[in-house]
């Protein structure tokens, strides 16, 4: 077995220099009390050994009444500085140069009159004293889900927790950008996390198993073994030596090594000598293996060529499976089956055979194949199945080495036309029905999706909320209104829901597979159903339009609908108001109305009442006619008046010219 180290692994400079500065304090204040502010760095290891250097820990500055006061690699606020100096401490700032990089960013930022956003976790010491150095306007967020909720941010300043995964700070930034203008961004990820990031990602991809050693709470070690885990299933997060399990070396070649930015040299030499010690002692327990005809053994592939397998089992020599004792149907090519590294069971079939150690997968597999079939039907569990023949009625598989049938009805939710085009498929399948005697195993896919697609609406309900604006897709269109795809299911918007004006159908407004933005009005998870509306999302153009008009005013309208309560007109465009039967031309009796006043007409009306609560427009066509007949009467009488006192003028001057006066 081969043990490989990353290339740049363990202590990095600022631990390093915080640990050397601790053991230096230490060796210059003997005679004063010497304590570190919180834990020096997160490994607990290396507080141990600090402790027995007499360097111990506080949390608070009240702890310490005189000595020597360290502040950790992790840095502290402004405040822990100067209650210290104010107590008569010696301080040694111990804080990791890139740490107060990001302190001083954040405070530049926030004296900008920004508001900062740290980008990290925010109960880790780290992120808590560059909040200290923020200001009073700061935002903690760690994910991508996060940043897109921020808005309405006029300002804002952006940095890193030093140990943040660069790539994910890189997505978080582009996120928030998108919703804020102003933006400020100091990319405050630390060089040598990135480093030892890439390089241990890059072993991981050449390796068959990992080993990550550093402190389960250190939030670099963390994301070290997220990283490694996406990259080599067989990643193991340790803190000592004593951790490390021999049953990690079974089946493997190549193991890596990697290390927190907080583990020492000597902890991770620690390590590697146990691994070594362990796999030493595999290979003498293998070496002094027997086995005979018949045995059920485990045992590592070492090699594969298209025409066999050749299997370490811990015997004098090597063994072979041919590829028809290898799998069911018979492979033509060997490496598609297996490959190097795997762990098998096989049955042995010869010790001295022609080839040798002749052994054989397809047996082994056989002889506990049955039970792990009523296992997998007992509990339902979900097991991997090759899809290998087309047959009337569904599907010829491979599952467990057993030969199984699908019946097209369980191939998929929906309808399959074409069942040859699962043939080649590796697919997961539940077991439905076992008959040993007859040989006969049933297996479904179907239950399988519809757990999946069960579960995934389940999620989805789960987390919607009524009043929660949503992206999906029109679905299909109804004369009723609108489905639209959400996710997993679909929502209905109702033809009243879509606009606040009027239309005739939805197509008028939207066609399947348009994009489009509702908020959820009512959940019924029983019945499945989901309220939307789009309207609720627009402002009502009626109080703008309405502002054009005003009581009393005289219009030209045109009639859309003739009803036996009244007529319903159009004011204006989207504008519908409504005349009463008793505000029509009081000579025309109800029973003319539908033929008097026609779809499409325009009339004369005046506006008699706007009412803003139930945006209602009433209107009246009999009042224009009367106020003209009032008009023309007052003309008239007008007229009459003036005539009638010009001839009384007349008659009474001759009267008048007549008379004498006396001076």
């Amino acid at each position: 077995m081969n043990i490989i180290k990353a290339e740049h692994m363990g202590f990095c400079y600022g631990v390093k220099r915080a640990v050397d500065m601790a053991l230096k304090a230490a060796e210059d204040y003997q005679t004063k009390s010497v304590c570190t502010f919180g834990e020096l760095i997160h490994n607990k290891q290396v507080v141990e050994r600090l402790a027995q250097s007499k360097i111990r820990v506080c949390e608070t500055v009240d702890e310490l009444q005189c000595g020597v006061l360290i502040i950790r690699s992790h840095g502290v606020g402004p405040e822990v500085f100067c209650d210290a100096t104010n107590r008569g401490l010696i301080v040694v700032d111990a804080t990791c140069p890139d740490v107060t990089k990001v302190q001083r960013e954040a405070l530049a930022l926030s004296a900008e009159d920004r508001t900062v956003i740290i980008v990290g976790d925010k109960n880790h010491p780290e992120v808590q004293s560059i909040m200290k150095w923020a200001g009073e306007r700061l935002l903690v967020i760690s994910s991508i889900e996060e940043a897109k909720e921020i808005i309405n941010l006029d300002r804002v300043g952006i940095v890193a927790q030093t140990t943040f995964i660069s790539s994910y700070f890189d997505d978080i930034v582009n996120a928030i950008t998108a919703n804020i203008r102003d933006v400020v961004v100091k990319k405050t990820t630390c060089s040598a996390t990135s480093k030892r990031q890439s390089a241990a990602v890059s072993l991981a991809d050449k390796v068959d198993a990992m080993v990550v050693i550093g402190g389960k709470h250190s939030a670099n070690t963390c994301h070290l073994t997220e990283m490694c885990r996406q990259h080599c299933l067989n990643t193991y997060h340790i803190e000592t030596a004593d951790e490390f399990q021999k049953d990690w070396l079974s089946g493997i070649n190549n193991i890596g090594i990697t290390a927190g930015a907080s583990t020492p040299d000597w902890l991770i030499e620690g390590v590697i000598k146990k691994m070594e010690e362990l796999s030493m002692q595999a290979s003498m327990e293998m070496s002094v293996k027997r086995v005979q005809t018949g045995d059920v053994i485990k045992g590592t592939v070492v090699s594969v060529r298209s025409d066999g397998v050749f299997v370490d089992i811990g015997y004098k020599g090597e063994g072979m499976i041919i590829p028809s004792e290898l799998a069911f149907p018979t492979p033509e090519d060997c490496r598609k089956i297996v490959a190097r590294g795997d762990e098998i069971e096989v049955l042995v079939l010869a010790t001295d055979g022609k080839d040798g150690i002749e052994l054989s997968k397809i047996q082994a597999d056989q002889l506990t194949a049955w039970d792990k079939v009523n296992e997998a039907l007992a509990s339902g569990a979900i097991l991997n199945a090759n899809c290998i023949e087309a047959v009337k009625g569904g599907m010829i598989a491979s599952c467990l080495g057993l030969r199984t049938f699908i019946p097209v009805s369980q191939l998929d939710i929906k309808f399959v036309d074409d069942v040859a085009a699962y043939v080649g498929n590796h697919i997961h399948v539940k077991v439905i029905e076992v008959d040993r005697e007859k040989k006969r195993v049933i297996l479904s896919r179907r239950v399988v999706l519809q757990a999946e697609k069960d579960a995934e609406i389940d999620r989805f309900y789960n987390e919607l909320k009524e009043g929660e604006i949503i992206d999906g897709t029109v679905a299909r269109i109804a004369d009723f209104g609108v489905f639209v795809k959400l996710g997993p299911v679909d929502g209905l918007v109702p033809n009243r829901e879509l606009s606040w004006i009027r239309v005739k159908h939805a197509g008028e407004l939207v066609s399947a597979g348009d994009p489009i933005r509702v908020i959820v009005q009512k959940i019924d998870k029983v019945q499945g159903r989901i309220s939307l509306s789009v309207k609720d999302l627009q402002l009502d153009p009626w109080y703008d339009d309405i502002k054009q008009f005003k009581e009393e005013e005289i219009v030209s309208i045109k009639v859309l609908r003739v009803q036996k309560a009244g007529i319903v007109v159009e004011v204006a465009q989207h504008l519908e108001g409504f005349v009463p039967a008793s505000e029509l031309d009081s000579e025309i009796k109800r029973s003319t109305q539908e033929t008097i006043y026609s779809t499409g007409s325009t009339l004369v009306a005046k506006i008699i009442r706007i009412d803003d609560q139930s945006k209602r427009i009433i209107l009246s066509v009999k009042r224009v006619a009367e106020d003209a007949e009032r008009a023309d009467i007052e003309k008239y009488v007008q007229s009459k008046a003036e005539d009638a006192t010009d001839s009384l003028g007349e008659k009474f001057s001759g009267l008048f010219s007549k008379l004498k006066f006396k001076d």
